[in-house]
């Protein structure tokens, strides 16, 4: 029993050391646990570095795109003031005839002698810089010189020109008055809407002194199958809504060239279209329209599996009149209906290139060079282009 009793307490005296190293143990591996934690969440890793940095760069990026769209904003927002008030200086106002001034001295003011600037009954567009403008027909029918005598025109230097001179357009209502003893007037330069890109950002401007932008949205001639060389009738459609502004106003692009008319009635009105009547104004002192006298449809705007009508402007009838009319420049020069022209003074027709628009590019009584296809065969003639009555 002794002997028992012996050895089991000499068992319990073995168990110490181990119970001691197991203590040691779990303290030593409780701070590891507390350092691993520790510098996990209090010393960031490399990586997270790079994040933080990446995050920042993107931030300053960001900020540097913002800058520099609000830079070009305010660059364009200039550009297009800066433009609108240069485009204001070719316009002028229309004003009914003061009587002479009735005070005896200037030293005195008398309101019903002066024009006010916001009293304009017509605005219109300097074309020449010896004085022909272009401005809607203030009176919707002939104008006499007994007509102009009880008119005025002021330019935006305040200038006060007498009226010596009228001629028609044909288009909607404008006309083209002369302003007596003018010169050095502000002319600008036209731009076709021919050539005119979807998106591109235009203006309106008037004599008032109002701007607007506008954005070209679509260009599509009329919808008729069956059209005149005579009359060109490119449609621009511009956004913005510009009938809730104007009546009429002037449209410049950027560079400060005069696209076209706006009025509410028509829409815009291109301004190259006048191009062969204001150089007739200034080499024969008669405005005139070039006409080839004849009607055709675009082969470009139609899905033909006949190689022979792939391209060009066909001659055609509308249903109402022959295809080319008699004694016009067309039946002089020997073209007939089912002749296909293909190109004008090497200007290939397509569907950037309508016949009609070509023509009004021209004046009355200009040679051109007309290539045409008829029976398969090109032939190339010389036309005199006739004059519009």
């Amino acid at each position: 029993m002794k002997n028992q009793t012996v050895q089991n307490v000499g068992k319990k005296i073995n168990l110490a050391p181990i119970i001691i190293c197991s203590s040691l143990f779990g303290l030593l591996s409780g701070l590891a646990g507390a350092l691993a934690v520790r510098s996990y969440f209090l010393d960031p890793l490399p990586a997270d570095s790079n994040i933080i940095q990446n995050q920042q760069n993107d931030i300053k990026q960001a900020s540097s795109l913002i800058e520099n769209a609000k830079k070009i904003i305010n660059e364009r927002d200039s550009k297009t003031g800066e433009m609108a008030n240069s485009a204001q200086n070719s316009l002028v106002g229309v004003f009914k005839k003061k009587n002479t001034l009735t005070t005896e001295s200037h030293d005195q003011f008398k309101l019903s002698d002066y024009y006010r600037l916001d009293e304009n009954i017509s605005q219109g567009l300097i074309i020449t810089s010896d004085g022909w403008i272009l401005t809607l027909n203030f009176l919707d029918e002939e104008i006499s010189q007994e007509d102009m005598a009880k008119y005025v025109v002021i330019t935006r230097e305040k200038k006060i020109y007498q009226i010596d001179g009228y001629k028609k357009t044909g288009f909607d209502s404008y006309v083209f008055l002369h302003l007596s003893n003018a010169d050095n007037l502000p002319v600008k330069s036209f731009f076709s809407p021919g050539d005119l890109s979807i998106g591109q950002t235009l203006i309106a401007v008037n004599w008032g002194g109002e701007s607007y932008p506008a954005t070209v949205l679509k260009k599509k001639h009329n919808s008729q199958t069956v059209r005149s060389s005579d009359f060109p009738e490119l449609n621009i459609l511009l956004s913005g809504g510009l009938e809730n502004y104007f009546d009429n106003a002037f449209i410049f692009d950027l560079e400060n060239k005069v696209v076209g008319i706006f009025t509410k009635k028509s829409g815009l009105i291109s301004i190259d279209g006048l191009q062969p009547l204001i150089t007739s104004l200034l080499e024969k002192k008669n405005a005139s329209r070039p006409s080839l006298g004849l009607t055709y449809s675009d082969l470009s705007e139609f899905a033909i599996r006949n190689t022979i009508y792939e391209k060009g402007a066909l001659i055609i009838e509308d249903g109402k009149k022959s295809a080319v009319e008699p004694k016009s420049a067309a039946t002089l020069a020997g073209l007939r209906e089912g002749d296909i022209i293909l190109s004008i003074n090497n200007i290939s027709l397509d569907t950037d290139h309508d016949l009609a628009d070509l023509i009004k590019k021209y004046s009355a009584g200009e040679e051109i060079d007309i290539l045409y296809s008829r029976n398969s065969e090109e032939k190339v003639i010389k036309i005199k282009l006739g004059e519009l009555k």
